[in-house]
């Protein structure tokens, strides 16, 4: 953080000039075209849909359950440089086990809407959706089992972490977490998902095998940055009865008791006068204004921007080392067009000290290391 002005910064160079003090000659980036890979992977996770679910007469779920963003799988095409069809066949897995984990998510947060249709349980009944979500999982790990025991592994550890992470959020419910408590808890949902895309695509890229220490460190930092601006957008929405979805997602999750940062900092501010063991509910939230929220909103959105400052801290690391630039250049490149997308939703305009040129900017080039972004 630029401690002087008070400012976040938050650039995310595509090809920067120099990085520590050495030139980076551009390379010549391999950008996979990513909608006819999202067309063919689309159709290939249905039919596999179809495929498992056919014996338990559930294949007419097969399109919802593959309607997802492939944010995921698109990552790991970006990191792989170039579509074939293993690794199309190991984003099916990466797809599946993603899914399988919202299917539990959605019994656990009694979540009724996921993709603008109802939730499997709502359609099927939760003893049904849970086992549909244990035979997805299962076939997600017997389609990778059966390409590369290494990849496998890594699959198991991955969702051994959002299950840990899961339990840890289910434990804690009805309690205001502090932020370290929610960090490590994005780390180990929504970061060890993005992290095993980046694996997957990284092990079927030519490049393999690459040293992914600051290149999983990228990605995890990105993820709990923007799992924390999703949480705002969640707020915003509910504050807003605008988008019906997401609203009744916030609204969920508040009556269960699972705090979002944003919560947390709200009921922590000395606006709100709330003591602890006073009772938490929609109502009480609802009854705080414009000006108990904004503050809130506000910091957790500059606690995203550090989280993509350090982004940008580990991509310029790897930028620096040996046969990691072209693999960082294209995973720089996507990331920033995802928080162009973020910005493009307006959250910014909330933030007038978030810089909105400054991710934009390929040129620009700040060199902050993980504790000064802190």
């Amino acid at each position: 953080m630029d401690r002087r002005a008070g400012q976040p910064r938050c650039s995310l160079p595509s090809v920067p000039k120099r990085v520590i003090g050495e030139t980076v000659s551009r390379p010549v980036l391999i950008t996979p075209d990513l909608v006819e890979f999202g067309s063919r992977l689309t159709v290939e996770l249905e039919e596999e849909y179809r495929r498992v679910l056919l014996p338990y007469g559930f294949t007419d779920h097969a399109g919802e359950l593959a309607a997802g963003r492939l944010v995921r799988s698109r990552l790991a095409a970006v990191a792989a440089g170039e579509i074939s069809e293993r690794l199309i066949r190991r984003c099916v897995a990466l797809e599946l086990l993603h899914t399988s984990t919202l299917i539990h998510d959605d019994i656990l947060d009694k979540g009724t809407v996921r993709r603008g249709v109802p939730t499997l349980w709502k359609s099927v009944g939760i003893e049904q959706a849970l086992l549909i979500g244990n035979i997805v999982s299962a076939r997600a790990l017997a389609i990778v089992q059966a390409d590369c025991a290494e990849l496998a592994s890594t699959f198991l550890q991955t969702f051994h972490r959002v299950n840990v992470a899961q339990l840890r959020e289910l434990r804690q419910r009805g309690t205001i977490k502090d932020r370290a408590t929610h960090e490590a808890i994005n780390i180990g949902k929504t970061s060890a998902m993005l992290e095993l895309g980046l694996v997957v695509g990284c092990m079927s890229s030519p490049l393999w095998p690459v040293d992914l220490t600051h290149l999983r460190n990228a990605i995890r930092e990105f993820g709990v940055g923007f799992q924390f601006s999703d949480d705002v957008e969640d707020i915003q929405a509910w504050r807003g009865e605008s988008e019906k979805e997401r609203s009744k997602k916030a609204d969920c999750d508040i009556e269960l008791g699972n705090y979002t940062l944003p919560v947390t900092l709200l009921v922590e501010s000395a606006t709100t006068d709330h003591r602890p063991g006073d009772p938490l509910t929609v109502q009480t939230l609802q009854a705080w204004g414009q000006d108990d929220w904004e503050p809130s909103l506000k910091t957790t959105l500059r606690i995203a921007s550090e989280h993509l400052q350090r982004t940008e801290w580990h991509l310029n690391q790897e930028l620096g080392s040996n046969g990691g630039a072209e693999l960082s250049h294209r995973l720089a490149i996507w990331i920033r067009g995802m928080i162009e997308s973020w910005q493009r939703k307006g959250l910014d305009t909330m933030l007038n000290d978030l810089p909105q040129q400054a991710a934009m900017n390929p040129s620009a080039l700040t060199m902050v290391g993980p504790s000064d972004a802190r």
